[in-house]
């Protein structure tokens, strides 16, 4: 059966018209495989052409031909200047690679393109692959056999068409000869597409050239396809045959096809408006359909009916914003330090980069060791403060993945906290005073309290010398807590007397200029009635309050309403969340519950009752929930967990995400300001105003519907379906 190439003025010329008004650009030669194989490094790259201004364009992947052996990329013209983005891929080619290799590279091309379109303004949903004779046959093979894109976390049904022109149905011929068999010897085997025909495949467009004129019964093939998805169910499986057109010609009249069914396909929305006057979206579901998706809204009100109204009201504001984060443990540089290179440059990247990425701002690392390090240590374990020194975590793993962190962002603020003070500080008591030689537990020797002090002044002077500038630090992590693997006790008492006749005087001598924040514990203070209130008994005394910027909270016990009472008390003082973890207790890594629960309490609820900053607990562990020690926590998991096998799949928590959706649109110095308040339940939010004058507002819709919202800043509203159980992140220019 023939469709006749009937497609010419009927094509739509408008769209396309308009779309030539744009302004397009090329980005040649993105790498987009990670294999370590010399030749993989060649040959996988990738040209990008997409409209520069535009938003929620479709997308064609696109393979050249050359019968898996020759042939390199190339942007066709005929799909130049048509709205859309293609990608123009190059891949390995027999025989100096297998056809596995070709097939992968392919898929992995199309992987790279869900994950990075969007950065470029693409919609991931509207992403056609296509391709002519080998490019028609890769096309195939990774849309019907669901394996290839599997291995890189890609549904093929979520392609938007398949649009093969003139590729083997069959096993290809070169694999064929590669076996010893004639060109004109069919076979059907694993490396066929026709072994794959589905009922659920994406749509299918096939495309021929004239019967008599292609290749080896090409067109007879294809038609078999064709029929066969037919009779498999498939729904959407189209066939062209173009008359008078062989093999090498067929390919331009066949880009008329494809642009015509990207047109069926995206009838309303071919592409939205211009980036700079839109709204940009992130948005995560607890299903992961769309995770941290990019998404651009045009501005307007919407027609729904009784939609929530969420209104912004500039004139009152609130706390100033520092920045949001986690924790650099040495467990964490440890994992980092096992990646490949590239792999760790595209996360971090992927995690602070305010550019290409979710822009973290904040991190905290331990001061000596932390119960997430390799080794009990202190920078002075050797009696006598002359002897103090970074150690081997510190210049192997910290400091050198600092500095990578710095170079992707160089704004970065860095808390710093002491688990324990070195052991010969230690007594067991204030009381007796006797020597405390423990790791765990103990009290600060007041006699030390000038020594311990100096610590801290040649840790901040060491550091910023190793180009690690420090922001803030705690006198002490949990000073409640004896219990961890590395720990010292110490009272709010204590801490007042350190802080005021110490470390403040001896860090104001030394000139610098880093903040110190109290307390850096439970909510709850560990329900010690002599202990309650901890950081405002240190405000009482107004020369411990002088050296004192706020105070620090953890989440591991109490309410988060204790934000709300220490700062209607002490409003002058600031707050900063500096710790909390996910982990086998708290079902940590079923996103479904963690994502809803940790962006209300943790996120939101933090903001919402004053803090300053965000920070949670170790940015990466492995899969086996490391590396650990004895008598710290065995059953943290980290905000993204790498698998111990290969040291490059990823898990992304809660945690990454909770985090990146405040750090994405909320930028450091960044004000907090009223909204009205939400009146659907399970709808939470904060509004923002950052320092370039945009608006940003981080919703949760923790509910089983969608909500429609629509967001009024006074000058110009917009209206956004928000998906139940979801977060999404606003930003916008007023």
């Amino acid at each position: 059966m023939k469709q006749f190439l009937l497609i010419l003025v009927s094509l739509l010329l408008a769209p396309w018209l308009k779309a030539q008004e744009l302004t397009y650009k090329q980005v040649d030669n993105l790498p987009y495989s990670t294999s370590a194989d010399a030749y993989a490094k060649e040959r996988c790259r990738l040209d990008l052409y997409y409209p520069e201004e535009a938003t929620g364009f479709p997308t064609v992947v696109w393979f050249h031909g050359g019968g898996l052996t020759s042939g390199n990329k190339f942007v066709p013209e005929e799909l130049k200047n048509k709205g859309i983005a293609v990608v123009a891929v190059n891949y390995r080619l027999l025989p100096k690679a297998s056809l596995s290799d070709c097939i992968d590279d392919a898929a992995a091309a199309v992987a790279w393109t869900f994950r990075e379109i969007e950065r470029y303004g693409g919609d991931r949903h509207k992403i056609f692959v296509s391709g002519h004779s080998a490019g028609g046959y890769l096309t195939n093979m990774i849309g019907l056999d669901k394996k290839w894109l599997a291995k890189y976390q890609i549904d093929p049904d979520s392609i938007a068409a398949l649009v093969p022109y003139s590729g083997h149905a069959i096993s290809h011929f070169a694999y064929r000869e590669a076996k010893g068999m004639k060109v004109t010897q069919p076979s059907i085997d694993e490396f066929a597409p026709l072994y794959y025909v589905r009922p659920d495949a994406p749509p299918l467009v096939i495309i021929s050239g004239d019967r008599e004129k292609e290749l080896l019964g090409r067109y007879e093939e294809t038609a078999y396809l064709w029929r066969m998805m037919q009779v498999a169910g498939h729904k959407a499986t189209y066939l062209y045959e173009l008359d008078g057109y062989d093999h090498g010609s067929m390919a331009n009249p066949a880009h008329k096809i494809l642009l015509d069914h990207i047109r069926r396909i995206c009838p309303d929305n071919f592409y939205q408006m211009n980036r700079s006057q839109a709204v940009t979206a992130f948005v995560t579901t607890t299903d992961r359909r769309r995770d941290f998706a990019k998404e651009y809204i045009p501005f307007g009100k919407t027609n729904a009916e009784k939609p929530l109204t969420i209104t912004l009201d500039p004139t009152k504001r609130f706390q100033t914003m520092d920045g949001f984060g986690a924790a650099l443990t040495g467990s964490t540089c440890y994992n980092l330090l096992r990646m490949a290179p590239e792999d760790r440059k595209r996360f971090l990247t992927e995690t602070f980069s305010e550019r290409e990425g979710m822009g973290y701002s904040y991190i905290r690392i331990s001061i000596g060791c932390s119960d997430f390090s390799l080794s009990e240590y202190t920078c002075c374990d050797e009696k006598g403060i002359e002897h103090f020194a970074l150690q081997s975590e510190e210049i192997y793993y910290v400091i050198p993945v600092l500095k990578e962190v710095l170079a992707i962002n160089p704004k970065l603020k860095i808390l710093g906290s002491p688990w324990t003070c070195p052991r010969w500080m230690k007594v067991n008591n204030l009381q007796d005073l006797q020597p405390f030689e423990s790791w765990t537990s103990g009290q600060l020797n007041p006699a030390y309290y000038q020594d311990y002090a100096t610590y801290f002044v040649k840790w901040i002077q060491v550091m910023e010398a190793a180009g690690v500038p420090i922001e803030a630090i705690t006198p002490q992590n949990e000073p409640l807590n004896r219990g961890n693997s590395a720990s010292l006790f110490m009272g709010w008492e204590e801490q007042q007397a350190f802080v005021r006749d110490a470390l403040g005087p001896q860090l104001k001598a030394a000139g610098l200029q880093t903040k110190i924040y109290a307390f850096d514990h439970n909510y709850n203070y560990d329900d010690m009635l002599d202990q309650q209130g901890y950081p405002m008994k240190l405000y009482e005394d107004p020369n411990a309050a002088s050296f004192l910027t706020g105070a620090a909270y953890h989440n591991y016990g109490g309410d988060r309403a204790e934000l709300k009472t220490v700062g209607a008390r002490f409003p002058q003082k600031e707050l900063i969340f500096t710790e909390t973890s996910i982990g086998m207790w708290n079902d940590g890594r079923n996103l479904s519950k963690r994502l809803m629960e940790d962006m209300r309490e943790v996120a939101l609820g933090t903001v919402n009752n004053g803090c300053k900053a965000v920070i949670v607990w170790n940015l990466m562990l492995d899969n086996d929930r490391g590396p650990n020690r004895k008598g710290g926590c065995q059953t943290c998991y980290g905000a993204v967990d790498i698998e111990r096998s290969d040291y490059k799949t990823i898990t992304r928590n809660s945690h990454y995400y909770i985090i990146g959706h405040l750090s994405a649109v909320v930028k450091p110095g960044a004000v907090r300001i009223a909204s009205s308040e939400s009146k659907q339940a399970g709808v939470t939010y904060a509004a923002f105003e950052n320092t370039d004058g945009s608006h940003a507002l981080v919703l949760l819709n923790d509910s089983d519907q969608e909500r429609q919202i629509e967001v009024n800043d006074g000058k110009q509203p917009f209206a956004y379906k928000v998906p139940a159980h979801a977060v999404v992140s606003f930003k916008w220019k007023k």
